[in-house]
C-alpha cells in the first residue's frame, strides 16, 4: 500500500498539452509514461534507456499505452533502443532533445473522489486477502499491505512527513550538482535529480512499503549527494547507518527458535533434512559463529577477507561477499570462487545457513534478510522509541538501515539505537556517521 505521489514529471521542453490535443490522448497517461523515463523503474536506474513491460504498462495505463508509445516514437519524444524479442521487454530512451532538457514540469495526477463506504469495503477485502495469503509460502504471496495496516505499522515515520517540515535547500542542492558537473558527467541523471529536488519542494513524499515490508519514501530515493541539502523545521539533518547490515543479520538468523518460527510461519521454505542438520549444528554451539558475530558487530567483517589477495580491498570484498550471499551458489569468476571458499573455511556455519536458505529457492536469502531489516529497524524500533513521551519532539526518518534526525539529536539517537539493540537483540550495532556534503 502507499500514500501515492501527487505528480507525474516530464521534460520542461515537452509540450504536453498540444501533444495530447493533436494525438487525442489523455494527458495524465502520457505524463505517467514519460515519468518512467525520469523516475526509472527498478533495475534501470543506472542506464539511460529503460525496459518497459507490456504487462505492467497495460495494468497501469490500459490498452491505450500502445497508442501513447507509438505517438511518442513517431513524434521523436522517445526512441526504441532494443526491439521486441520473445520473452524480453523492449527498451526505450528519451530523445536527446528531451533527455538534456534544462528542467522538468509536473502534471497533477488524477485524484478520484473519495467514496467512504466503498473505501471501507475495499479495505476490509484487502485485509482479508492479506491475512489469507500469510498462510502461503512467502515467495507466493502477492497481495500488498492494506492501507490500515500500512498506516499503523509506519505511523511513527509517516507523521514526520505529514507535518510538512521536511524541506530541501533548493539553492544548495543545485550548487552541489553544479560543483560535481552533473549535467556533463552524468547527463542521464540530471532530469531525475532536479525532479527529486522538486518532490521535496512540493512535499510530495510518496510513502509505500513492499512485500518485504521495507519502507520507501522520496527520501529513500534522494541521491546521497543531495541529502546534505535537507532540513527539518529549518534544522539540518544528520544520519547514521549500520555497517555490514546483511552479514550482521545473517548472524541473527543463526538462532534455533527464530529459524523454527520462520519455517512454521512459512516465511522460509527449505529442505527438511538440511534444516534438521543445521538445527543440530547450532545446538552444538559452533565456535566459528562466535568469531563471525564478533567481526560483524565491530564492523570489520569485510576487512577480515582482505588477506586473501592484494586486490581484495574492503570495497571489493563487500561487493563480492554480498553477491555470494544472495546468488544462486554458482561461481562465474575467480573472485567469487575465492570469497566463497574463504567463507566456507572460516565460517562454515554461515555457509551452511546459506545452503539451507537456498535449498528451495535462492531468493529466500534476500527476502528474509530484507524482512528482518524492515521488522527490526523500520517497524519495531520507531514504535518503541516513540512509546516514550520524552522522544515525541525528536524527528526520525529511516532509509532502510539508516537513521536520520536533526544534528542536535543525532548523538542521542545513536546512543539510544545502540542501547536498544544491545538490550533486546543482544547485538552490538556497528553504526557509522553518514557524511553529508
Amino acid at each position: 500500500m502507499a500514500i501515492k505521489s501527487k505528480y507525474a514529471y516530464y521534460p520542461a521542453n515537452f509540450d504536453l498539452e498540444n501533444f495530447c490535443k493533436d494525438n487525442k490522448l489523455p494527458p495524465h497517461k502520457v505524463a505517467g509514461i514519460i515519468h518512467l523515463f525520469i523516475f526509472k523503474p527498478r533495475g534501470n536506474e543506472d542506464s539511460r534507456d529503460i525496459s518497459l513491460s507490456s504487462i505492467i504498462l497495460k495494468r497501469k495505463f490500459k490498452d491505450i499505452y500502445k497508442n501513447i508509445l507509438e505517438c511518442l516514437i513517431v513524434n521523436g519524444v522517445i526512441e526504441n533502443t532494443v526491439g521486441y524479442s520473445e520473452g524480453k521487454a523492449r527498451r526505450f530512451q528519451l530523445a536527446d532533445k528531451y533527455q538534456f532538457a534544462k528542467g522538468t514540469k509536473k502534471f497533477l495526477r488524477e485524484i478520484k473522489p473519495l467514496n467512504v463506504v466503498l473505501e471501507k469495503k475495499n479495505e476490509a477485502i484487502a485485509r482479508q486477502k492479506f491475512e489469507e495469503q500469510l498462510k502461503l509460502s512467502k515467495l507466493n504471496r502477492t497481495s500488498s499491505v492494506p492501507f490500515s495496516i500500512f498506516s499503523d505499522w509506519y505511523s511513527p515515520l509517516i507523521k514526520w512527513f505529514a507535518d510538512g517540515k521536511l524541506e530541501i535547500d533548493n539553492v544548495k542542492a543545485f550548487k552541489i550538482m553544479k560543483d560535481v558537473d552533473l549535467i556533463n558527467k552524468e547527463p542521464e541523471k540530471y532530469l531525475e535529480y532536479i525532479s527529486k529536488i522538486d518532490v521535496f519542494r512540493c512535499k510530495d513524499y510518496h510513502l509505500k512499503c513492499d512485500s518485504n515490508f521495507r519502507f520507501y519514501s522520496s527520501l529513500t530515493n534522494l541521491p546521497r549527494i543531495l541529502r546534505g541539502s535537507l532540513t527539518y523545521d529549518g534544522k539540518k539533518l544528520a544520519g547514521a547507518d549500520i555497517s555490514n547490515t546483511q552479514p550482521l543479520l545473517m548472524g541473527t538468523l543463526c538462532e534455533v527458535d527464530f529459524l523454527k518460527r520462520l519455517k512454521r510461519e512459512r516465511n522460509i521454505e527449505v529442505d527438511e533434512s538440511l534444516f534438521d542438520e543445521f538445527i543440530s549444528h547450532l545446538e552444538s554451539n559452533p565456535i566459528d559463529l562466535i568469531a563471525y558475530k564478533k567481526l560483524v558487530q565491530t564492523g570489520t567483517l569485510y576487512e577480515s577477507f582482505c588477506d586473501i589477495s592484494p586486490e581484495f580491498t574492503r570495497d571489493v570484498v563487500k561487493d563480492i561477499l554480498i553477491k555470494v550471499i544472495n546468488d544462486k551458489g554458482i561461481d562465474k569468476n575467480r573472485q567469487k570462487v575465492a570469497i566463497r571458499k574463504a567463507l566456507n573455511e572460516r565460517f562454515p556455519t554461515i555457509s551452511m545457513l546459506l545452503k539451507l536458505l537456498k535449498s528451495k529457492n535462492h531468493k529466500y536469502v534476500s527476502s528474509t534478510l530484507m524482512s528482518i531489516e524492515a521488522q527490526n529497524f523500520v517497524i519495531n524500533f520507531p514504535q518503541e522509541f516513540y512509546y516514550k513521551e520524552e522522544h515525541q519532539h525528536i524527528p526520525l526518518f529511516m532509509v532502510h538501515d539508516c537513521f536520520f534526525t536533526t544534528e542536535e539529536h543525532i548523538d542521542y539517537v545513536e546512543r539510544y539505537v545502540k542501547g536498544y539493540y544491545r538490550e533486546f537483540l543482544g547485538i552490538e550495532l556497528p553504526l557509522k556517521r553518514d557524511k553529508f556534503t
